[in-house]
């Protein structure tokens, strides 16, 4: 198996051509074969409990409603978190957003996500 490394120093957030690689490398980073590190993967840690629960509910859920039910929080309440990630995650999909998470060791194969121990 061959590895190739590829820096690539994204600096236009807002640039279509941009989004556009992201979202076609996105299954690519998801599944692990290519590894993003930067800024946007430092956010996911300011992610908050309930919101690392719901991106976490919708990898396995096929809506926004199913998960807000395994959740036992309102659809508005699921809608309100996922803006908030989106915003955080500057990204417009989730799509993009999983992928991020999975990268950064957020989502667990088994649907479950490590969370930080508190003393």
């Amino acid at each position: 198996m061959c590895r190739v490394t590829v820096i690539l120093h994204l600096k236009l957030e807002g640039d279509a051509a941009v989004n556009k690689l992201l979202d076609a490398l996105s299954p690519l980073i998801a599944e692990g074969s290519i590894v993003v590190q930067g800024e946007r993967a430092a956010r996911v840690e300011c992610l908050t409990d309930q919101e690392r629960r719901l991106l976490n509910a919708l990898t396995t859920c096929d809506t926004i409603a199913e998960a807000s039910r395994q959740l036992c929080i309102s659809v508005g309440t699921a809608r309100k978190y996922l803006a908030s990630i989106y915003r955080k995650l500057e990204v417009h999909s989730l799509h993009r957003a999983v992928a991020i998470a999975a990268q950064s060791g957020l989502l667990q194969p088994n649907g479950h996500f490590p969370l930080e121990e508190t003393e």
